[in-house]
């Protein structure tokens, strides 16, 4: 039986899409994953996990890019043939508008996410991997690119990803997701981020 172990990482992302995808992420996984963030926040629960970076979005109206920190495990159990791991990744990222004559053209965004991971215990490598996050975010301005407003600088984020572990140590990881922050409608207008990428991962 293959087992996830606890290790450092550090990851560089390239991105595939940018689409708004308020509707991907449904009521019953953001509840559930509120629990993992609650969880998340326990007083002493976590341990630095190792450097994460993640870099590289763009579409034709935005680009991003971002690094990070990956700290777990806050709680990890087994059930059946897949292990479950409550982890978090506190990240910097870097909003740039590029539409034609824009006066708001970048953002700064400071957050921290909880994250719930569900990885398949045997079977060899490659070895699945399925997660999904919420998190808040700070963000330096509310307005990017002609039109897209945000409301207030408070943004809440969601994250749902699939993903394997690979090589000799389980060293890297390849992962595809699909995050999206908004006010969840506390101030109007709210445009909200979103984008989708692929997440390369390798431990140092």
């Amino acid at each position: 039986m293959v087992h996830e172990t606890r290790r450092d990482n550090a990851a560089v992302g390239l991105h595939v899409a940018v689409r708004p995808v308020d509707r991907l992420v449904s009521r019953p996984l953001r509840a559930a994953l509120g629990a993992a963030l609650l969880c998340g926040f326990a007083p002493g629960a976590a341990h630095a996990h190792g450097p994460l970076l993640i870099g590289g979005a763009s579409t034709t109206d935005l680009q991003h890019y971002g690094v990070g920190w990956r700290f777990g495990d806050f709680k990890t159990w087994d059930r059946g043939n897949w292990r479950y791991t409550v982890a978090g990744e506190l990240a910097y990222g870097y909003w740039r508008g590029v539409e034609d004559g824009a006066v708001d053209d970048e953002l700064h965004d400071v957050g921290h996410t909880t994250i719930l991971r569900m990885a398949r215990l045997s079977g060899g490598t490659p070895r699945p991997y399925f997660e999904g996050g919420l998190g808040m975010h700070v963000l330096s301005g509310v307005k990017i690119n002609l039109d897209r407003d945000l409301g207030i600088a408070f943004q809440f984020g969601e994250m749902i990803g699939v993903g394997m572990l690979f090589g000799e140590r389980e060293q890297y990881s390849l992962a595809f997701r699909l995050q999206h922050e908004s006010n969840a409608n506390l101030e109007k207008p709210n445009n909200g981020l979103g984008l989708g990428m692929i997440v390369f991962t390798v431990e140092l």
